[in-house]
């Protein structure tokens, strides 16, 4: 893999990887062409790129060639073989289809064009770069022509899973999926005994768990230097800023009054982001604002996202939401009134169902939460976040 934020590789890069050449690898492989319209050639792809999710990620890059002067295959990149005379919009989304329609679990991956070089005519040409993350859903099986085949990686490439490798990835996965489940959990049943970075000042509290999936499992550490310009700023309306502390788990931020603060968050060594925001209830402390909170997340939530492009780390990533401390409460609406069919919370955990990101940049957050803040009104009795129009449209 290119290690560098997919947004940023450019041309130069694409040549570093001649210059040096690059030796393919697990995680990083050479085609010289695209894939062609054939089911054959559809199966190729497939595999590859399923075979990436399914072990540790990677990049692969069409438009270089791994072959010396003699048509030998050497597995390094020896020259950059661009596209030409086709549309580069037109191949992206054909990739793109054919990756998500292709595959099950259906997959998402980054794809992008690189251009940057003419040929004789003075054509224009490009490269395809795809990077595709360790899935927290694999494995992946191709489905072209209702196949039932598994890939995966290792450092000779790609190979089939027999059905030892399928049973042990299907319990790989079960794994994986508990021990982010445990880890939620143990947050929470900190931050409800007080065991936090910093004494908050109320009971009822916004919990928002931002995961990045590769890096947890694989228990990264990351350098989270005070140079490094990382945004933890904490949920809730204040002015200025916070000064950013070091503890045993990574950094924190909070804005404190006293000796006790609203709302901290928390960055740990592998990038998960741990935002909590607490006096979420009215001035008669007998209903939640859940605009207020919608608010405070969608305001921040991309703004902690934009610092794992700083640190390197990939998506996906999964988001969780949860209410703590506000069990009997109503929902206040628009910060003025009560709404009259509000329903009261019936649990004093309240974990709400978690987002998936996908890719780090472009994100529309409003869009990606919309699930989620939909489950938040639900919880008090309502058919729907009413931060969304009638469409779906985020009106805030």
């Amino acid at each position: 893999m290119i290690q560098k934020p997919f947004d940023d590789i450019d041309k130069d890069d694409i040549e570093n990887l001649i210059e040096i050449e690059a030796a393919e690898s697990k995680t990083l492989e050479f085609k010289s062409i695209l894939p062609g319209m054939t089911r054959k050639d559809k199966k190729e792809f497939l595999a590859d790129i399923s075979s990436f999710a399914n072990s540790s990620g990677g990049d692969v890059i069409y438009g270089i060639s791994e072959e010396d002067e003699e048509g030998n295959k050497t597995g390094k990149a020896s020259r950059v073989m661009p596209i030409f005379g086709e549309n580069a919009d037109d191949v992206i989304r054909r990739l793109d289809q054919l990756a998500t329609s292709g595959t099950d679990p259906r997959m998402s991956v980054q794809i992008k064009p690189i251009n940057g070089w003419q040929n004789a005519n003075g054509q224009d040409g490009f490269v395809v770069l795809i990077r595709i993350p360790k899935s927290f859903r694999s494995p992946h099986r191709v489905t072209v022509d209702n196949g039932v085949r598994f890939f995966c990686r290792n450092s000779a490439g790609k190979y089939e899973l027999d059905v030892d490798d399928l049973r042990d990835a299907f319990l790989a996965t079960e794994s994986q999926g508990e021990r982010i489940k445990r880890f939620i959990e143990d947050r929470i049943a900190k931050i409800i005994a007080n065991e936090t970075p910093v004494r908050l000042s109320g009971a009822s509290r916004l919990a928002v768990h931002i995961i990045p999936i590769g890096s947890f499992l694989n228990r990264k550490y990351h350098k989270l230097e005070a140079g490094s310009h990382l945004n933890i700023r904490p949920l809730g309306n204040y002015g200025g800023g916070g000064m950013v502390k070091y503890n045993l788990d990574g950094c924190y931020n909070a804005f404190m009054d006293g000796d006790e603060s609203e709302s901290y968050t928390q960055m740990f060594f592998d990038g998960t982001v741990e935002a909590v925001l607490a006096d979420l209830l009215s001035d008669d402390q007998d209903s939640v604002c859940l605009e207020y909170c919608e608010d405070q997340v969608v305001g921040k939530l991309d703004v902690y996202i934009k610092n794992y492009l700083q640190l390197n780390i990939d998506a996906p990533v999964i988001i969780s939401i949860s209410l703590l401390g506000c069990k009997g409460m109503r929902a206040y609406i628009d910060r003025r009134r009560m709404r009259a069919n509000s329903g009261i919370l019936d649990r004093d955990v309240a974990i709400l169902p978690v987002a998936n990101l996908a890719q780090l940049t472009d994100v529309v957050i409003p869009e990606l939460l919309k699930s989620t803040f939909d489950a938040a009104w639900n919880a008090f009795g309502f058919p729907r976040s009413y931060s969304y129009d009638e469409n779906g449209k985020w009106k805030q």
